[in-house]
Formats: structure tokens, C-alpha cells, sequence
């Protein structure tokens, strides 16, 4: 059985990746939406940023020392840009179009509030339930400015 995808939300996050590939300044897209039964929230990214983006967040997230004259980090960062350039592309150019939703600045609300903030994040588009155009704002409580930015 084929699960639908949700080709807006699927045409927005090519929309961020495709412009941002040909050099094209665009509007970031924040967003908020139900994956699995939890929230996250972020801006949407495409594809190639965020394999740009993957070694250093996980050498900062494993509390190593990022050198770029390293030879295993660029060894990663190269491993990375060849998956991505080797990866199955749609008949838009976008590789994993339709199949991975890719952001930045991210935060993930679990069961009981629990948020883990991260740099960047991977979902699955057919795994989103909902969404809204639009980020959550965690400020404290008693701040009157609006909880959602965009």
C-alpha cells in the first residue's frame, strides 16, 4: 500500500533547495508539523546543504575539534558530497524528492514537552501527518510577542 505525500509541502522544500542550488536567493521557510506523533520545528533546507552541513554538526555533536585541514573530516565531507551527487534524483533534479524532508535550526518536541534542539535534521515526508507554515517560538512564559514566528 502507498502512503500519500503532501505535495505542497513536498513542491516548498524543492522550492528551497532548487533555488538555493542555482545560486537563487529565496525566502528561508520555517515550519512546524507532526512526524510519527511529534512535533519539529525548523527552517527548510534542500538536500545539499544539509550534506554540506552533516560533518561538522557531527563532529560538534560528538565533541571532537573540527580541523579542516583534518584528513578523516574531509574524508566524511567528501563521502558525503559524493552520496549526494551519486543519489537517485526525480524527475526534478532533487535528490530523495518526494522521500526526505531536510532542516535547520530544528527542534523536536517529544512526549511530555521533552525538546531536543538540533542543527540540522532528516524525515520522512511520507511519515508527516500535519503541518503549518511557520516556526515555534520556545520563548519564556509572559513574553507577549506571538508564539509562532515565520
Amino acid at each position: 500500500m502507498s502512503v500519500a505525500v503532501d505535495q505542497l509541502l513536498a513542491i516548498i522544500s524543492s522550492i528551497s533547495s532548487r533555488n538555493a542550488e542555482a545560486g537563487v536567493k529565496v525566502p528561508e521557510f520555517g515550519v512546524t508539523m507532526v512526524v510519527n506523533g511529534v512535533l519539529v520545528t525548523g527552517t527548510l533546507i534542500g538536500a545539499a546543504e544539509f550534506y554540506e552541513r552533516f560533518p561538522r554538526d557531527m563532529y560538534e555533536s560528538l565533541g571532537m575539534t573540527i580541523d579542516e585541514k583534518s584528513e578523516s573530516y574531509n574524508l566524511l565531507k567528501e563521502t558525503l558530497q559524493e552520496f549526494y551527487r551519486r543519489s537517485p534524483k526525480s524527475g526534478n533534479d532533487e535528490p530523495e524528492m518526494g522521500r526526505f524532508l531536510y532542516m535547520k535550526d530544528a527542534i523536536i518536541v517529544g512526549p511530555g514537552g521533552i525538546r531536543l534542539n538540533t542543527d540540522i535534521w532528516k524525515g520522512r515526508l511520507d511519515h508527516v501527518s500535519g503541518w503549518a507554515m511557520g516556526r515555534l517560538n520556545f520563548e519564556p512564559p509572559g513574553n507577549t510577542e506571538s508564539e509562532v514566528s515565520k
